[in-house]
């Protein structure tokens, strides 16, 4: 399964010709099918237009990678008007309203999960509503309990909340993130991606740091959000000690760590003892693809 929110900013590759062609800007979503029927993708270059690819033509969609076999499954988005005017009617599912059949408000659409080979939607992640007091602030629901994906709000059946209560238990603690941590880097990879593509031709070079840094840095977190924070080997905890944290830690109230401040080894010892670890390494990579990003904006604007 793959999610959606995951898929944003891959990069898509042509794995015949080991060419890159551009990068995920978004997913093109069939409410009544309750499918992803294509990818939208932006290329290389400021005036380039938004291509397409229909999910069937879709060789694989991995962790660090969409792949397609040939550049030729790529369409100008323009010419698939009946794709396009889906895309344009039906939007982002992200921060849609999901109410029950008897009007209660559940929460909102902060994910959703999809099968990678038929585009089908499997589930969907909820924050706020009665998601709110969760650890993380998100729960996971299966597709089947949400009756209709409407253009203002998804309902969902009475069933919904028998799953918010599931969510609740000590097991389903990584479920979710803090969504405003999560949100922020999102935005700060999706940058990050769009400056190393206007870099490539001038400075190839730091193009490439950049790039390595972010992706260092995505499978450091995808690994942290497998094993749940359990583990701390001693090269993720060298990745952040004597790091600056891009934002504030807050727990229950309580700052823990200060935006900017430097991570020393008792703030790691406080964030585990909170269940904050997590985190702790988001605020750390914010901070440095930050740092990234504004030496490659530095560079870009010497230039012109």
């Amino acid at each position: 399964m793959a999610r959606a929110r995951a898929v944003i900013n891959l990069p898509v590759l042509d794995i015949c010709e080991g060419r890159r062609l551009g990068r995920v800007k978004d997913l093109v979503v069939d409410p009544h099918l309750r499918r992803v029927k294509a990818v939208v993708v932006s290329s290389p270059g400021f005036l380039a237009p938004l291509r397409l690819v229909r999910i069937e033509h879709i060789t694989g969609i991995g962790e660090d990678a969409v792949t397609l076999r040939g550049s030729d499954q790529l369409v100008k988005l323009q010419s698939c008007r009946e794709l396009d005017a889906l895309r344009k009617r039906v939007g982002h599912l992200r921060g849609r309203k999901v109410v029950t059949e008897m009007g209660s408000l559940v929460g909102r659409v902060d994910d959703f999960g999809f099968d990678e080979e038929s585009g089908d939607i499997t589930s969907f992640y909820l924050s706020g509503g009665l998601a709110r007091d969760l650890i993380h602030g998100v729960a996971e629901i299966p597709a089947s309990v949400i009756r209709v994906i409407g253009r203002d709000v998804l309902v969902a059946t009475e069933e919904v909340s028998e799953y918010i209560s599931r969510a609740r238990s000590p097991d389903r603690y990584w479920t979710g993130l803090v969504q405003d941590l999560h949100a922020a880097w999102e935005a700060t990879a999706g940058r990050a991606g769009d400056l190393a593509d206007r870099m490539r031709q001038q400075f190839a070079d730091r193009a490439a740091q950049l790039i390595d840094c972010l992706k260092a840095w995505q499978q450091r977190l995808q690994r942290w959000r497998a094993n749940r924070g359990q583990d701390v080997g001693a090269e993720d905890l060298k990745a952040i000690l004597g790091k600056r944290v891009g934002c504030a830690i807050v727990h229950q109230g309580e700052v823990l760590v200060k935006e900017g401040q430097e991570v020393t080894p008792e703030m790691v010892t406080r964030a585990r003892e909170k269940g904050v670890l997590y985190q702790l390494f988001l605020a750390v990579a914010l901070a440095e693809v930050r740092e990234k990003i504004r030496e490659a904006e530095g560079l870009l604007s010497e230039e012109s």
